[in-house]
């Protein structure tokens, strides 16, 4: 099932969006909804991300700044700054 809406976007954004829909042969309609769906499923995992990481905070589950950086830089393999 699908639902129609309509908002308002800048005409540089229209523009782009015009280019890719021809770039990748389908319809503006085609690409605005999969850029939005996939806009809203990154925004859903980093707002799962961001309480899970707030969760484990509250619950004490935290890594010393010194620590991560050790981390990383092990499988980095050089200095991170």
């Amino acid at each position: 099932m699908t639902a129609t809406i309509t908002i308002p976007i800048d005409l540089e954004t229209r523009a782009k969006l015009t280019s890719l829909s021809k770039q990748r042969d389908c319809s503006e309609a085609q690409l605005a909804s999969l850029a939005l769906r996939e806009f809203l499923d990154l925004q859903a995992w980093q707002m799962k991300a961001i309480e899970k990481g707030i969760e484990a905070a509250d619950q004490g589950r935290l890594i010393d700044h010194v620590e991560l950086r050790r981390r990383w830089e092990s499988k980095l393999g050089n200095q991170v700054d």
